[in-house]
């Protein structure tokens, strides 16, 4: 998730949609969550100017910096399992 565009609503959708997807994944566990934090600030900065060609990379670096952290994510789980499907 990218976060942050409004650090009240990450926390308030975290623990909105958490139960939510505990219960239709039935069997008590929780899911995991990445959250990227961007500055807001810096997204209106763009937006303000017409700029969203800077908006879009601005986006795009959030989305790569959760990419590697599932990637991160997955690979600690692997060395802490017995396997791993990559």
């Amino acid at each position: 998730m990218i976060g942050g565009l409004g650090p009240e609503s990450t926390l308030d959708y975290t623990s909105a949609s958490s139960p939510s997807i505990a219960s239709a994944i039935r069997d008590g566990h929780y899911p995991e969550f990445i959250i990227v934090s961007v500055d807001l600030r810096k997204g209106l900065d763009f937006m303000e100017a017409g700029d969203l060609s800077g908006m879009v990379d601005f986006l795009l670096e959030a989305i790569g910096k959760l990419a590697r952290g599932r990637r991160r994510l997955r690979d600690n789980l692997c060395e802490h399992a017995s396997y791993c499907v990559r």
